[in-house]
């Protein structure tokens, strides 16, 4: 199962050659988002035009929200907490966190 970070999710909606193939590969073991990286996604001024702000629901709809609780301060403690693997580009941002179990799409 997977805890995809918010960059991925945004090369997805760039339409970054591969991302969504390789979104599409993992999804059958479980795809997860942080509600941080659903804030983060939502933070962008794009996404305040409705049409693109109802797309963007739609697509996140396939994800199953994992919610922050006082033991998920950060995405990689969520991801923990829940027994997840983090999908990221930013493997620096997480490397360091012991027994976090790391992916980096293949697509770039």
């Amino acid at each position: 199962m997977y805890l995809v970070d918010t960059d991925v999710i945004i090369d997805i909606l760039r339409g970054i050659k591969g991302s969504k193939e390789f979104l599409l590969d993992i999804s059958n073991e479980g795809i997860f988002l942080s509600v941080i990286s659903m804030a983060e996604i939502f933070s962008g001024k794009e996404t305040r035009d409705p049409i693109k702000h109802e797309k963007i629901l739609r697509f996140l709809s396939h994800f199953e929200v994992v919610p922050l609780t006082q033991d998920d301060a950060l995405i990689a403690a969520t991801a923990i907490h829940n027994g997840l693997t983090v999908v990221t580009h930013n493997t620096k941002h997480f490397e360091k966190v012991e027994g976090l179990k790391i992916l980096k799409p293949s697509y770039r």
